[in-house]
């Protein structure tokens, strides 16, 4: 009994000090993605404070996580007012 109390206090300290997996706070994207964004945004009349921190660069846009999100958003919002329009026809 107390070997297998030991063997999970081990276990749950060892999972404790693991690195954790660094979760992404920017992304890449094209100018095509980001032209885009730009439509989408004047579309829906929607900037967000973080628009002022995408960088060019490369070539290609880097883009906070919060941008990202936001072009999802816009993205499926987009999706599901052409499906609303449709079902109302």
């Amino acid at each position: 009994m107390i070997t297998m109390i030991m063997l999970i206090t081990a276990l749950s300290l060892s999972l404790e000090s693991a690195p954790r997996e660094k979760r992404k706070l920017e992304y890449t994207v094209t100018p095509q993605w980001m032209a885009d964004y730009w439509l989408l945004e004047a579309a829906w009349a929607y900037p967000i404070p973080d628009d002022d921190l995408i960088r060019y660069e490369n070539g290609n846009y880097i883009v906070p996580v919060v941008v990202y999100r936001h072009y999802e958003d816009m993205l499926k919002a987009k999706e599901l007012a052409a499906r609303d329009d449709a079902a109302r026809k």
